[in-house]
C-alpha cells in the first residue's frame, strides 16, 4: 500500500472506523476506567497515571507488564497507555506476547484513539475462538488475529511445524537432523510479527495482508522464509550455521514483491490449519498440564472467611493451583460473599451480592440422596465452578475461556471448557421470581445447563 493511504485503509481493515462511529468516546472512557485516579484524564503523564496503577489487575504480555520492556519516551508511552487501557478492559486475556508489536505498528500511522480502537477491535476478534476457517454462520468473513492465550500460542508455532514438513519437507528434515528448534524460531517471528528479522518496509506489507485476512498471512510468510533460504540450509553443516542463516540471511530476501509471490504461490488452506490445530491441541495441553505440576509453584492467598465446604488443607491446594494466575484474579485475599447457611438460599440474593466482586469461585456441598440399610448414605460429592466475570442478569452470554467446573471430592479433577458457540453463562431475567423465597424451584431433568 502507499504511504499515503495506509493509514486511512488500516483505520478500515482493523475495524477502528465502525467501533469509534459506534462508540466516539471509547477511549476517553478506556483512560477514565483505567486510571480513574487521574482527574484530567486525556492529558498528563504516564508516570502520573502509573502512581495508582496496579500490576496485579494487568494480565502479561508472555511474563512482562507493558511499562518493564518498553522505552518511555514519548511514543513509548503512548503505545504503554494504550496497552494498559486494552487489557484494563479485557482482563480475560491470558497470554498477548503480540499485542505490543501490533500497537507499535499501528501508531506509526494512526493517531493515539485509532491506535486503540483498532487494537481492541482486533482483539474482540480473536478473543471469540474462532477457527481459522469461515463457517456456515458467517454473513461476513472474520478471522481470528492473535492469540490470546499461552496455548494459542503454541498451538501457532506448532501448525507452522507440521507445514514446514508437508510444504517444505526437505528443510524441515534439514533442519531436525541439525537439532534446530523449528519452533523457538517460530515463536520469535510471530511474536514481533516479523519486525527483528525482516525490514520494515516488508513487515508494514505483511501486516497490510494480516489485517485482511488473520493470522494465515504469517503462516504463509514463514513457509516462504523456510522455502527462499532452502538451498542454503541444505548446504548448513552444523546448528550454528542454520541458525545463522535464520538469523542475517533473512534480512537480504528479496522485496517485498518477491517473497510475497513466493508466500502466496503455498497452497495453503484454512480449513487445513484447523485440522492441525484440533490435532495438536490434546498433545500441547497436556504437555502444559505436566509442566505445571512438575513445577508445584502456585501463590497462596489468604482465606478470611472460614469455609463449611473445604475442609482439609489439600482441597485448599487444588483450587489455588487451579486458580494461580488466573486472568482477572488479583493476588489478595478471598472473602466469602455468599452462603447459604448465612445469607439463605434466595438465588436474587446470591447474584445481588455477587454481582460486584469480579470473578468468583462457588463451592457446593450434596445433599443427602438415598437411604442405605437404615441410614442416609450423604453426598459425600463436593464440586463447584470458577466464573471469569461477576454474575449479573442479562438475556446475552458471558464470560470467558477460562471459566471451568471442577469436583473436589472424592477425587479433585478440572473439567476445561470447548467451544461449542454458546458455551458461556446466560440468566434471563424472567428466570427470577419477583418475591424471594426458601426455596428455589428445581429444574427439570434434562434441562440444559451450562
Amino acid at each position: 500500500l502507499p504511504h499515503s493511504l495506509r493509514s486511512e485503509i488500516w483505520e478500515v481493515t482493523t475495524g477502528a472506523d465502525q467501533l469509534l462511529s459506534a462508540c466516539p468516546r471509547i477511549y476517553e472512557d478506556a483512560l477514565r476506567d483505567t486510571f480513574p485516579w487521574v482527574k484530567d484524564t486525556p492529558s498528563g503523564s504516564l508516570m502520573e497515571r502509573m502512581k495508582g496503577f496496579s500490576p496485579k489487575k494487568t494480565p502479561l504480555f508472555g511474563g512482562k507488564l507493558p511499562f518493564e520492556f518498553i522505552p518511555l519516551n514519548e511514543q513509548g508511552q503512548r503505545k504503554t497507555k494504550i496497552l494498559l487501557c486494552v487489557l484494563a478492559q479485557n482482563t480475560h486475556i491470558e497470554h498477548c506476547p503480540v499485542l505490543p508489536a501490533l500497537v507499535g505498528y499501528l501508531l506509526m500511522y494512526l493517531p493515539e484513539e485509532q491506535g486503540y480502537a483498532a487494537a481492541k477491535s482486533l482483539l474482540d476478534f480473536s478473543c471469540a475462538a474462532r477457527p481459522h476457517a469461515d463457517t456456515e454462520e458467517d454473513s461476513v468473513p472474520t478471522y481470528r488475529y492473535i492469540p490470546t492465550t499461552e496455548t494459542q500460542c503454541l498451538l501457532a508455532c506448532g501448525i507452522l511445524g507440521k507445514l514446514l514438513e508437508k510444504k517444505v519437507p526437505n528443510a524441515a528434515k534439514k533442519l531436525e537432523k541439525l537439532g534446530v528448534d523449528v519452533l523457538k524460531w517460530a515463536r520469535q517471528w510471530f511474536d514481533h510479527l516479523f519486525g527483528e528479522v525482516i525490514h520494515i518496509g516488508l513487515a508494514l506489507s505483511v501486516l497490510d495482508v494480516f489485517f485482511m485476512e488473520g493470522s494465515k498471512i504469517l503462516q504463509r510468510v514463514a513457509l516462504a522464509i523456510f522455502k527462499t533460504t532452502e538451498k542454503d540450509l541444505l548446504r548448513a553443516q552444523t546448528k550454528e550455521e542454520a541458525e545463522e542463516i535464520l538469523k542475517y540471511k533473512v534480512m537480504d530476501l528479496p522485496g517485498i514483491q518477491g517473497l510475497m509471490k513466493t508466500a502466496f504461490a503455498i497452497q495453503l488452506r484454512r480449513k487445513e490449519m484447523d485440522d492441525l490445530e484440533e490435532s495438536l491441541r490434546t498433545e500441547i495441553k497436556s504437555k502444559r498440564r505436566k509442566a505445571t505440576a512438575k513445577d508445584g509453584l502456585y501463590y497462596r492467598p489468604t482465606v478470611l472467611t472460614k469455609s463449611r465446604v473445604v475442609k482439609n488443607e489439600d482441597q485448599w491446594e487444588t483450587l489455588f493451583h487451579w486458580l494461580d494466575g488466573m486472568p482477572g484474579v488479583p493476588a489478595c485475599a478471598w472473602r466469602l460473599a455468599f452462603a447459604t447457611w448465612r445469607d439463605g438460599f434466595s438465588i436474587k440474593s446470591m447474584y445481588h451480592r455477587c454481582c460486584s466482586i469480579g470473578a468468583s469461585l462457588m463451592l457446593i456441598k450434596a445433599f443427602p440422596h438415598h437411604e442405605r440399610e437404615g441410614s442416609w448414605s450423604w453426598g459425600l460429592e463436593t464440586f463447584g465452578v470458577f466464573n471469569s466475570h461477576p454474575l449479573r442478569v442479562t438475556k446475552e452470554f458471558y464470560g470467558s475461556g477460562s471459566c471451568f467446573v471442577f469436583k473436589l471430592h472424592p477425587q479433585p479433577e478440572r473439567y476445561n471448557w470447548k467451544h461449542l458457540g454458546e458455551e458461556q453463562v446466560a440468566t434471563e431475567p424472567d428466570d427470577f421470581s419477583d418475591e424471594s423465597s426458601e426455596e428455589e424451584e428445581v429444574p427439570p431433568p434434562g434441562t440444559p445447563l451450562t
